[in-house]
């Protein structure tokens, strides 16, 4: 692992755990904020 690859495990760490977190919250009947926030995992890797 180089310093090149911190700012992108960071940001992977960071959008997992704030799913997480975010998939507590209803939006509307059967969705959850952390379905909003997920895909965003993929765009960083």
């Amino acid at each position: 692992m180089t310093r090149a690859h911190l700012p992108g495990i960071l940001a992977m760490a960071a959008i997992v755990v704030a799913s997480n977190i975010l998939v507590q919250f209803l939006f509307g009947n059967w969705l959850t904020w952390g379905a909003f926030t997920y895909p965003l995992a993929f765009l960083v890797t």
